[in-house]
């Protein structure tokens, strides 16, 4: 078939046919014999839309009122700090989940995160995750992504040191959010074509990674914009990801974040 404009940034087409370049950026691409979507940055990329694509393996966390419910590929996820929940009657009555640190000292986590690796990169994850980080940007560690420890990180503004991950967050003094990746060697910040300030108390906002093997890359991206992709100091097609939601103390304060949901895909193999 050729490709099809059905109105409201979405397409209709073949896994065989060529997308084309000229809609605007965060157009969704569905391949009809596939099922797969595909979002428009300056590239098609897999993925797009808070939903999985047909074939592809799935994992959720939903914040309840009081506790976190997660299944899929995000079943029994470990928690550090303090975790509750509530409804945000400002957010649309909308259910949240709450991770807030300790004060004690510096290095100290909160938040979830898998303690056995859930995707890689030859499996074309997706993660998306709406997140409110409430801390201020001169004292801020926050991370969200994938990582190769199967526990939660060390102290330190280096998340990633000596590990394989990909992921969005800011270490303490970050004026704004940056893509964290490495692979075993020498952590790399990247910037977004678009900065993102590090502090963002009482706002949230939509972060999603995803992993395109063919291309040997990972992207990131914020409330829906352009994909910015990084291709060095990435982890290897194979190697197991576990998935961190983490906060971390700069100094004898507590810190938090309030989650909305997260979701996970990647290609059922």
């Amino acid at each position: 078939m050729a490709v099809k404009y059905i109105g409201n940034g979405i397409l209709l087409c073949l896994s065989t046919d060529t997308k084309p370049t000229t809609y605007p950026v965060g157009s969704l691409a569905i391949e009809t014999d596939t099922g797969k979507t595909y979002k428009f940055g300056t590239t098609w990329s897999i993925g797009g839309i808070s939903l999985p694509s047909t074939g592809r393996k799935i994992g959720r966390i939903q914040s309840t009122a009081s506790s976190i419910f997660s299944d899929g590929m995000l079943s029994s996820m470990t928690s550090v700090g303090t975790i509750s929940g509530g409804i945000d009657v400002a957010g649309g009555n909308s259910q949240y989940l709450s991770a807030t640190s300790a004060a004690a000292t510096d290095g100290l986590n909160a938040g979830i995160f898998t303690t056995s690796a859930r995707t890689a990169l030859g499996l074309n994850p997706r993660f998306t995750i709406r997140i409110k980080n409430n801390n201020a940007a001169t004292l801020n560690r926050f991370f969200v992504g994938f990582s190769s420890a199967l526990v939660a990180p060390v102290a330190g503004d280096d998340f990633l040191a000596s590990l394989f991950g990909c992921g969005i967050g800011c270490a303490s003094g970050d004026t704004n959010f940056t893509i964290i990746h490495n692979n075993n060697t020498t952590t790399v910040f990247t910037p977004f074509a678009t900065p993102l300030a590090a502090s963002t108390t009482n706002v949230h906002h939509t972060y999603e990674i995803i992993g395109d093997n063919a291309n040997s890359r990972f992207g990131a991206s914020y409330d829906g914009g352009p994909y910015t992709y990084v291709s060095s100091a990435i982890p290897v097609t194979g190697t197991g990801l576990a998935i961190w939601i983490i906060v971390q103390t700069h100094e004898a304060a507590t810190h938090a974040y309030v989650l909305k949901w997260a979701e996970l895909e990647h290609d059922a193999g």
